[in-house]
């Protein structure tokens, strides 16, 4: 399904969904997970505030270099918190298996 990213303005609608998906993942994910404690926002402002300002950059004027340059900042500042979580949930599946060998 991966094709319907180049379906104009699919892929725009559709990145709202994926926000909001994932960000409900992860909470549920930091409610059982302990790695994820620390973890104290969830991605959701950085970005729908991408998503938002992805749909302003359409427009041509200022406003829209302005909202592109605005989302080109929020896409970096969400997908460093999703980095920092991937390694939060990559430590706890180390020590899984790590603790998996040591009782084998």
């Amino acid at each position: 399904m991966v094709w319907l990213m180049f379906v104009p303005f699919y892929n725009i609608v559709e990145d709202f969904f994926i926000i909001l998906n994932v960000t409900r993942s992860i909470k549920q994910e930091a409610q059982i997970n302990q790695n994820l404690e620390v973890v104290n926002r969830f991605g959701r402002v950085s970005g729908l505030g991408w998503c938002i300002a992805q749909v302003v950059a359409l427009s041509p004027s200022f406003i829209g270099e302005a909202a592109g340059f605005i989302a080109l900042i929020l896409w970096v500042v969400h997908w460093r918190l999703i980095i920092k979580v991937n390694a939060l949930l990559m430590s706890d599946s180390l020590e899984a298996k790590a603790t998996q060998v040591e009782f084998n």
